[in-house]
Parts: structure tokens; sequence; C-alpha cells
């Protein structure tokens, strides 16, 4: 094909991909008998009509808009490999606690159940939708009045076709982020828009920390879960609206990653959104693990279903496309919000189990069920877990994750769990958890 395919160039396309099929004669078009195809095709039998509709739009789906002037999502990065199941379950295993060495014989330490912490995550969020476009005989047929009206003709399937399903795309990853972020899933980092030198680096300093954070050390601090991970550099995402990209574009973001913005672009890493795109445009950045979005088409989509209409001419076509949008929990993200969205003004505790009386010699598993934030602002359910009314040292509670251990010699009959929102520390939550004699 053509590296540029123009009227002329589709056309022909076309016919020769009915040629190969059919016993019929297309003429080979050029600019000056361009107007005689529609005779042409007016001549054919109708199952040959149709066959070369479907070829076109095929044609336009799979190559045109390659080469034309085709809109894509700009989450496209984030899509990955595709699936044959609608349902997904993520899984992590957490860091293996360490113990110090003895060479005396312990039984007791020889026969204990080691079994590592694992958490999954259970997805099913798979989008359905179908996008249908009609194509009447005699407008076709009206297109070949001129190269000029063809192509015109063209552009208007494409717009309404694979164009629409690329901004449904942005459409859908927006809804996804923000609605994981009003849920409180995303950590936040209340801090002022760039707008000027000086903030543009500020805000820099801490993209480069954050990005840092995630790459040194395995941490709990920037996931949902808790558990310990870590981003390396290579497989960190930038996304930023249009106007922090302009701003930090000319002050700072080549200095901290030591890449030009092209080439960050290049590489996958860097995401452009549009203003506004995240929480109404109280979030206007994010530094995220590329693999804490779950975006992948199921097998076999988008797909192209047709039928012809014999009562109106017309020959109607469905582009289908179902798609795998979740987010996972144990990937690191972080959302850069302007200060005064944000608010926390309650939380409540949960366990794993629902529980809230447990064995000597057990686990249980903290986490924060909800936060409360005022009207219209936002708030996350991330921050620090502490513990009180333990009798044993050996009975701690992760800081990040919640997992209480309860030692097999504590004798307290109640401990008490509470939580510290990172973003105001006169903000906690309490759980009251029962040991059982």
């Amino acid at each position: 094909m053509p590296k540029k395919l123009n009227a002329v160039d589709v056309v022909n396309a076309v016919n020769n991909q009915i040629k190969k099929v059919y016993n019929v004669q297309l003429p080979a078009v050029s600019k000056t008998n361009f107007s005689d195809m529609a005779s042409a095709l007016r001549a054919v039998p109708e199952q040959v009509q149709n066959d070369w509709q479907n070829s076109l739009i095929n044609l336009v789906g799979l190559q045109i808009v390659k080469n034309k002037r085709q809109y894509e999502s700009y989450f496209r990065k984030l899509h990955l490999e595709p699936i044959a199941t609608f349902d997904v379950q993520l899984q992590m295993t957490d860091l293996i606690t360490a113990k110090t060495y003895s060479p005396n014989a312990d039984s007791a330490d020889f026969f204990e159940d080691e079994q590592p912490d694992i958490k999954t995550q259970y997805v099913n969020s798979v989008v359905k939708l179908k996008f249908p476009v009609s194509i009447n005989e005699e407008s076709l047929y009206g297109a070949f009045l001129s190269t000029a009206a063809f192509d015109s003709f063209l552009n208007s399937v494409e717009v309404a076709l694979w164009s629409s399903l690329e901004m449904a795309d942005v459409t859908i990853t927006k809804d996804m982020i923000t609605a994981n972020i009003e849920q409180g899933n995303v950590f936040l980092i209340p801090l002022a828009k760039p707008s000027d030198q000086a903030s543009a680096l500020a805000f820099t300093k801490e993209m480069k920390q954050i990005a840092n954070d995630m790459k040194v050390e395995m941490s709990g601090e920037y996931n949902l879960s808790g558990l310990s991970t870590w981003t390396p550099e290579e497989d960190g995402m930038i996304f930023s609206d249009t106007e922090v990209e302009a701003v930090t574009d000319v002050y700072s973001l080549a200095w901290a990653f030591n890449k030009s913005l092209l080439e960050l672009k290049k590489d996958g890493q860097f995401i452009t959104m549009a203003k506004d795109a995240l929480a109404g445009g109280a979030v206007y950045a994010v530094y995220a693990d590329r693999y804490a979005f779950e975006i992948r088409e199921i097998i076999g989509f988008p797909k192209v279903a047709q039928q012809y209409f014999g009562n109106t001419l017309t020959s109607k076509r469905w582009l289908h496309y179902w798609a795998l949008y979740a987010m996972s929990f144990f990937n690191n993200v972080a959302a850069f919000i302007k200060p005064d969205m944000v608010g926390i003004t309650s939380a409540t505790l949960a366990t794993d189990d629902g529980l809230s009386a447990y064995n000597r010699n057990s686990v249980a598993w903290v986490k924060v069920a909800s936060v409360v934030a005022p009207s219209g602002k936002y708030a996350d359910k991330f921050g620090v877990f502490t513990l009180s009314g333990n009798s044993s040292d050996k009975t701690m509670i992760d800081a990040h994750s919640g997992k209480l251990i309860i030692a097999p010699d504590e004798t307290a009959t109640s401990l008490t769990v509470t939580w510290t929102s990172h973003l105001d520390d006169t903000v906690t939550a309490t759980k009251a958890i029962s040991v059982n004699n």
C-alpha cells in the first residue's frame, strides 16, 4: 500500500481486492476518469457492491486511519496485551519477614507455618460499546464526483467510526482514574499548580522526589494495598495537563529526568492530558507505575459487523469494542492536586474479613474502609497505622498495609488500631480488636 493514501489509491486498492474474489471488470481509476467509477460500480451485481463497501470500510479502519489525520487516544500508551476473559485476578506477594539466625535448634521455629502474605484483587470492569455508521449507496456513488468529494466522504466515515472509538477510550480512562481519586484510592499530593518558574521548580522537585522514592526502596506508601512494591525509572509515567506541560517544559522537567519532553514522550513515559481531564481539573498531574492501569481489549475486539438493508439501499456497520478498564491497587500512583481542593473530615476502619476478634498467634488485616471529605473536595485512604494496648512487643502492625500480628504471648484482651491521615494529622480513625482467651 502507498505510504500516503489518496482517493485514487483507495479506490484502486479496493478494486484490486474485489477483482481477486469476483470475476468482474472494475477500472483502474485516475484523477481524469475517477467519476466513471460510480457507473462501473452500479453495473456489477449487488453482492459485489456490498463487498466493495465492506472492503472500503475495512481499509479505512485498518490502514487509512494510520496515514490520515485521525484522532488517537492519549491514553493509548496505557493499553496492555489483550485478554481472553472478562475476569482478571491480580495478585501480589509481600516481602518475606527476616528472622534472626540462631545456631540453637528451635522446634517451634522449625515447624512454624511460614506462608507468605498474598493479596488478591478481582476485576471485571469490562466496557462493551458499539459504534454504528450507515453508508447509503447513493451517497457513496455521489462521492465519486471528484477525488476531493471522495476524500471528504472517507473522512466522514473515519471520524464517525474509528475516531469515535479513540475518543471513547479517553473518556472511559479519565472516568476510571477520576472515580478512583474520588474513592480515595490514589495517593494525593497537595501542591500549587505550576504557573511560573518558582512553582514549576517546586512541582518538579516534588515529582522527582516521588519518582525516586518509588524506585530506590520497596514500600507500601504509595499503593492502596500497602504491600511493598517499587517502580523502576523506566516504568514510571508522567501525566500532565496541557498547562502544566507548557510551564514545566520551559523551566524544569528536562532537568529533573535528564530527558527532554520529546524523549519522555518517545519512550512512552509522558502523557499529555487535556486541561481539566481529571477530577474536574483538581488533579493536574500524576506520576504512576505504568502497570497500575489494567486496560486490556478482549481478544478479537474491536470488530466490525455489517448488514445490508435493501429497503433503504444502505449498508450499516457496527464497530464493537469490548475492553477491561481497571486500576491495580498493587502498583504505585501519586496524583498532584490543588491544595484548596483537598480536605478530610473523618475516616472509618474495617478488617478484610469483617471480624473484630482474633486469636493469639494470628494475623488480621486492617484497612481504611472509607474517607469523608467536605463537599467539592477530595481525600485519600493513605496514612499511617499505629497500635496501642498490646502487652507483647511482638504484637505489631505494619504502618502502611495494616497487617496486624497478634503474638502468641499477647496477654491483652483488647487492642486499638489507630490510623492517621497523611493529608491532615489531626484526622484519625480507630478500630478496636478483641483478643480471644
